[in-house]
């Protein structure tokens, strides 16, 4: 009688650990209350199916941007054609080296010599019996030189590179066209020795007759001319 007793207690507690166990099983209080609420579940199946009929594609949303303060355009620049490439530099005046003096001293030459001058070419005429003596007519006169200094003087302060000397002679004195040529070589030699200018700036050509005559130095009557035999200083 106690065996069958204690056997049974024993099948007794076996047929009731399985139910203790589906009692410890624990369901998240999330997955109940979904479980619980079918209305809740049936207004979730209403939302997705009115979201997917009534979408067609388009919104209501504006897409432009509210309304604020305008900003500026861009504005657009023009840039250069490839290949093309245009430099722009900046030049600056020249400082022109003005020395009033010897401007004011050239004025004076240019008036007492009677010198023909333009921006890159001048001339001067001496005529040629106040240059050379009366009894050697190849040597310079000393009266003269006080004239010829103002001419070298004029070539210093000038600036020209290169004095060409022409001589002129009278048609009815033939002798004189050898003797132009000797006074020529004369003048230049002094003309070496008494400016700053090199020798080879020198140059002579041949002569020519005069073709042109001048008014008298000293006429009787007014419009008088003459020929006058001359040697003519051509600068560059």
């Amino acid at each position: 009688m106690k065996s069958k007793t204690a056997f049974s207690l024993l099948a007794t507690a076996a047929i009731a650990l399985p139910a203790s166990s589906e009692a410890q099983v624990k369901i998240p209080a999330k997955s109940g209350s979904t479980l619980d609420d079918p209305a809740e579940t049936s207004n979730l199946a209403v939302i997705q199916k009115t979201s997917r009929s009534q979408f067609s594609g388009q919104s209501n949303v504006s897409r432009n941007a509210p309304a604020g303060p305008k900003q500026p355009k861009p504005q657009s620049l023009s840039l250069p054609t490839p290949g093309a490439v245009t430099a722009v530099q900046r030049v600056e005046d020249p400082k022109l080296n003005i020395n009033p003096k010897r401007s004011l001293r050239l004025s004076e030459l240019r008036r007492e010599l009677g010198v023909a001058e333009t921006a890159r070419q001048a001339r001067i005429a001496l005529p040629t019996e106040d240059l050379f003596e009366k009894t050697a007519p190849t040597e310079i006169d000393d009266l003269s030189e006080a004239t010829l200094k103002k001419v070298a003087e004029y070539l210093d302060l000038s600036g020209f590179e290169t004095v060409t000397v022409k001589p002129f002679y009278l048609r009815d004195k033939p002798c004189d066209k050898e003797l132009s040529w000797t006074r020529s070589l004369s003048l230049i030699e002094w003309m070496d020795s008494h400016t700053k200018l090199n020798t080879e700036a020198f140059k002579a050509n041949g002569p020519d007759p005069v073709s042109k005559a001048t008014p008298k130095k000293v006429a009787k009557n007014l419009g008088e001319t003459e020929f006058v035999g001359r040697i003519e200083l051509h600068l560059e």
